[in-house]
Formats: C-alpha cells, structure tokens, sequence
C-alpha cells in the first residue's frame, strides 16, 4: 500500500485518504478486508492522477462520468494492489469537504498522507449503509474523542 501512496506522492497528487487504510490509521480494530487505496482527489488534478497511475504501471483512466474508478497498481510491488479514485462519496461534497478538517499522517521519512478524519469516515460509512464498519468506526471515534459522533440524519 505505501508503493501506492508513494506513487501518488512523487506526481503531487493532492488527494485525501478515505476507505478501510484511513480507518485503520485511525485506530479502528478492523483488518481491511481489500488491497486498496481509496482516495478523493481534488478536481481538476486529472493529469497528475495519471501520471501517478503511468508510472505505477498501473492501468485504468478516470474519468468524469466515472463515480469510482480501480485502477490496477499491482506493478507497484503488491500483487492484485489497487487504487479507488471516487470524486465525491456518499456523505461528503467531495475533496475540499473532506480536506478542510484532513490530518496529515507520517508513514515513513519520506511519506506523509492527509487522512479523512475520523468523524467523515463514519459519516461516509453511515451513508452507504455499512453496517458492518459502523459500530467499530463509531466505537474508535468515542475512544479517541471521550464522546459520541452524532448521527447522520
């Protein structure tokens, strides 16, 4: 996963990190259950994404009329890696939604990802009816803040 990140790092991609990969760097308990990254780009960066997904070797093109798009990274080193480009998810308005309360996280010298906080991934879980994720993203949240996440409406 971090070949994947990296990748996206040395084509300046800004994006904010989302899915199972942003809930475990939360602290949720729960293993990510697929080898991707799931990621909300800011618009108009549709070169630099392309560029980050060409030099992996990867395969797959995004496009507007798109909502998600796998692009295959698995030449990056892990095989059956995936990228998950979605511009806006359910719950959210997308990149600079996501990005204005984003946390910066330090996986490596060279390596710094902006991470979707905690209280958007348990929006973005209850809007697409997770039900499985919910409970455990709630949990985590109320550990890490002493109090509930209120719920969507």
């Amino acid at each position: 996963m971090l070949s994947v990140l990296r990748a996206l790092q040395r084509a300046g991609v800004r994006y904010v990190l989302v899915g199972e990969l942003a809930e475990v760097l939360h602290g949720s308990p729960l293993l990510p259950l697929t080898a991707s990254v799931s990621s909300v780009p800011q618009a108009g960066r549709r070169d630099g994404l392309m560029a980050a997904i060409a030099a992996g070797g990867g395969t797959g093109e995004p496009a507007s009329a798109t909502p998600a798009v796998d692009a295959s990274m698995s030449p990056l080193g892990v095989l059956g890696m995936s990228l998950e480009v979605v511009p806006a998810l359910a719950g959210t308005r997308g990149y600079d939604d996501l990005r204005r309360d984003a946390v910066p996280v330090r996986l490596g010298e060279d390596l710094e990802v902006i991470v979707a906080p905690l209280v958007d991934l348990v929006r973005i879980a209850e809007a697409a009816g997770d039900q499985a994720r919910v409970p455990a993203l709630r949990r985590t949240f109320e550990l890490a803040t002493d109090g509930p996440v209120a719920r969507a409406a």
